[in-house]
């Protein structure tokens, strides 16, 4: 654990997490303030709950803005250790050493999703009331842009989660993909490049085509197929990491 929390500790970028925070304030106050406007324009009050969720579901926020401050933030572990070869001697063996390098992407993983859901909570929070359920006007506007009604049979709370929960597992998969590059290349800007690229184009076909709905259901399966891609990664690494020649880069 203590060398765990020593790679945490190493590989944690203040300045990276506090451009994070202003950046999801501002897309959080811009996208209230339109919310506002268009509660007021339909004659319909919004809750805290359902302005999140619509804020934190929306596809072009998740593939555009979301996505590349997630690659920003993660970019970079596999090739970052401020001692350079020597980190490696803290461990048995390269496995453990990558272990917690996976280690590392998941806690980054959650920490991301838990600081986006607060402040977009906090920020709509301030200007919306809190209600636990769903409004039946939020309902058949939700209905009205393709949304089934049996998406909002759960609480907002339960809604929301399943759906960070897809939302998570699918920037984990690409953030493996970032592992997996900086590993074989050992170059964050290469890793950041080809896991945005790829990212993009399966955040586009999975908001669009394969799990375009809201449900627990559908974003359980989105949570399995990419949990399980992420884990295909991991393995396929944890074979690779002996046979690569690791030169680590500085901090970028």
């Amino acid at each position: 654990m203590r060398k765990f929390l020593f790679q945490l500790s190493t590989s944690f970028n203040p300045l990276r997490w506090c451009l994070f925070a202003v950046t999801i304030a501002l897309v959080a106050v811009v996208e209230v303030y339109g919310y506002i406007n268009l509660s007021a324009s339909v004659a319909i009050t919004f809750s805290s709950f359902e302005t999140a969720f619509v804020i934190l579901s929306d596809p072009m926020a998740l593939a555009y803005i979301f996505l590349p401050l997630y690659l920003f933030l993660v970019c970079g572990l596999a090739t970052h250790a401020p001692f350079g070869t020597l980190a490696l001697l803290r461990y048995k063996s390269r496995r453990q050493w990558l272990c917690h390098k996976w280690g590392l992407l998941v806690v980054y993983t959650a920490l991301f999703f838990g600081g986006l859901f607060a402040m977009v909570f906090t920020i709509a929070s301030q200007a919306f009331p809190y209600q636990a359920v769903w409004s039946s006007d939020f309902i058949l506007l939700q209905v009205s842009l393709g949304q089934e009604v049996a998406n909002f049979i759960h609480s907002p709370l339960q809604t929301i989660g399943m759906s960070l929960l897809g939302a998570g597992l699918l920037y984990l998969f690409v953030g493996a993909v970032a592992m997996v590059c900086g590993l074989m290349r050992n170059s964050e800007p290469l890793a950041l490049a080809v896991a945005l690229v790829l990212g993009l184009v399966t955040a586009g076909v999975c908001n669009y085509l394969l799990f375009p709905q809201r449900s627990l259901v559908v974003q359980s399966q989105q949570a399995l197929v990419f949990g399980l891609l992420y884990l295909l990664l991991m393995a396929l690494s944890m074979a690779m990491v002996g046979k690569v020649d690791l030169q680590f880069a500085k901090k970028g």
